[in-house]
C-alpha cells in the first residue's frame, strides 16, 4: 500500500460531518434550513450556521451539561434539563437569555425527553425516579407553570419517552410494559400492551398513527387504532446494540439510525430509504454510535459520538475515500464529500500532487 494511501471516488449518500467543541453531540435539532441547535460534552448547547458556531446557551444556575432539549420555533424559546442531575427545565430565548426555570412535581427524578404542543401552549417532560420507577409525564405552560402530573399504573414503572399527538393536546408515553394515551386533564384514552421485545424507548403519534422504537431489540413499530400494523426488526448485530429514533419534522417520515445503516419510513410503515454510514477515522472498526436522529425535509441529523452526520437524501453526493493498511488490516474511510464529481476529482488531484512532492523531499 502506497505511503499516503490510495484515494477513489464514490456515488451515492454521503455526510457532511459538523465537529462539536466536546467529544460528542448528545441531541440534534435543525431550525430552518440552515441551523442546528445541538448539546454536547463541554456543558453548552450551541446553535450553528452551516458549520459556524454562531451562539452557545449558559446560565449560572445551570451546573450540568444539557440533557433534554427542545426547541419550540413558534414562539422562540429553548428548553432543556441538567443531564441525570434534576428535574429542574430551563428555558432560554433562541435569540439568546435565559427566561425562567422552572421545577415539576417531584424534584428526585430525572427528565428524559421534552415536547410542546403544536401551539407552543403546553410543555411536557417524561419524568422516573432514580431507579426508573415511579414514573409520570410532567405537565407545564411554556411560560414555566406547573400544571400537573400524570401517572397511571403502566408509567409509575417508568417512562421513558413522551410526546404530543401530533396537532393536538393528547400525549402519548412509552412506558416499560404499554404505550398510553392521555388528554391532558391525566385521562387514559388507549392503553397498547407491549411485550419485552416491542418495549419502547421512543414514541410519537400523528393522528391515528403511533411510531414506536426499541434499543434492546432494534425494532420500529407502526401501530394503528390500538393494534400493531407493521413492525421492522433488524438484525441487533447489524445495528450493533444501539439505535436512536426520529420523526421528521413534518410528521411524515419516521427515521431508524443504528451504528451501521440508518432507514427511513413513511408513516404507514413502508421503508423509502436506507443507507450505510461511513468511517470517520482508520482506526474505527464500525461508526461512531448514534445519540440522536432528526429529520427536516430531505436531511437526516445523526448526533455521534464523534460528529454531527447530515445526509441529504435529495441530492446526488460524490465522495473521496481513503484506503490504508491499518494493523495488517485495510480500512477505508470517508474522507470529503462533494456536490459534484468535479470538486471531488479537484480533490484527488491535489491530494496526488502532495503526496508526489512529499515522497520527492523524502
Amino acid at each position: 500500500m502506497r505511503p499516503g494511501g490510495e484515494h477513489f471516488i464514490g456515488e451515492g449518500c454521503f455526510p457532511r460531518r459538523i465537529r462539536p467543541p466536546g467529544s460528542h453531540a448528545s441531541e440534534v435539532i435543525p431550525l430552518g434550513d440552515h441551523q442546528l441547535l445541538f448539546n454536547d460534552s463541554t456543558q453548552q448547547i450551541a446553535l450553528a450556521e452551516g458549520e459556524k458556531i454562531t451562539r452557545t446557551y449558559r446560565d449560572q444556575e445551570f451546573g450540568g451539561y444539557a440533557g433534554a432539549l427542545h426547541a419550540d420555533e413558534r414562539r422562540g424559546r429553548l428548553f432543556f434539563v441538567q443531564h441525570f442531575d434534576s428535574a429542574k427545565v430551563f428555558a432560554f430565548g433562541l435569540e439568546g437569555g435565559a427566561i425562567a426555570s422552572f421545577f415539576g412535581s417531584r424534584p428526585a427524578c430525572t427528565i428524559s425527553n421534552l415536547d410542546s404542543d403544536a401551539q407552543g401552549r403546553f410543555l411536557i417532560g417524561s419524568a422516573k425516579g432514580f431507579n426508573f420507577d415511579f414514573g409520570s409525564v410532567e405537565v407545564w405552560t411554556t411560560d414555566g407553570e406547573f400544571v400537573r402530573s400524570i401517572q397511571s399504573p403502566e408509567t409509575g414503572a417508568g417512562v421513558s419517552h413522551a410526546s404530543f399527538v401530533k396537532g393536538t393536546t393528547d400525549i402519548v408515553a412509552a412506558c416499560p410494559h404499554a404505550i398510553q394515551v392521555f388528554d391532558l386533564e391525566g385521562n387514559v384514552r388507549q392503553t397498547i400492551p407491549t411485550d419485552d421485545v416491542h418495549a419502547p424507548h421512543f414514541v410519537h403519534a400523528a393522528g391515528d398513527v403511533i411510531v414506536a422504537a426499541s434499543q434492546w431489540s432494534g425494532a420500529i413499530d407502526f401501530y394503528e387504532d390500538g393494534r400493531l400494523a407493521k413492525s421492522h426488526e433488524k438484525n441487533p448485530r447489524r445495528l450493533a446494540r444501539s439505535v436512536a429514533a426520529g420523526v421528521s419534522h413534518d410528521g411524515r417520515h419516521a427515521v431508524l439510525a443504528g451504528r451501521e445503516e440508518v432507514f427511513v419510513y413513511t408513516m404507514a410503515g413502508v421503508e423509502r430509504r436506507s443507507f450505510r454510514r461511513h468511517l470517520a477515522k482508520f482506526d474505527q472498526k464500525i461508526p461512531a454510535e448514534p445519540r440522536s436522529v432528526a429529520m427536516r425535509g430531505d436531511r437526516v441529523f445523526l448526533g455521534t459520538d464523534d460528529a454531527i452526520e447530515i445526509y441529504d437524501l435529495g441530492a446526488v453526493n460524490f465522495a473521496v475515500f481513503e484506503t490504508r493498511l491499518v494493523r495488517a488490516k485495510e480500512r477505508t474511510i470517508l474522507r470529503s464529500s462533494f456536490a459534484s464529481r468535479a470538486e471531488a476529482e479537484r480533490f484527488v488531484a491535489a491530494k496526488g500532487r502532495r503526496s508526489r512532492r512529499g515522497e520527492a523531499s523524502s
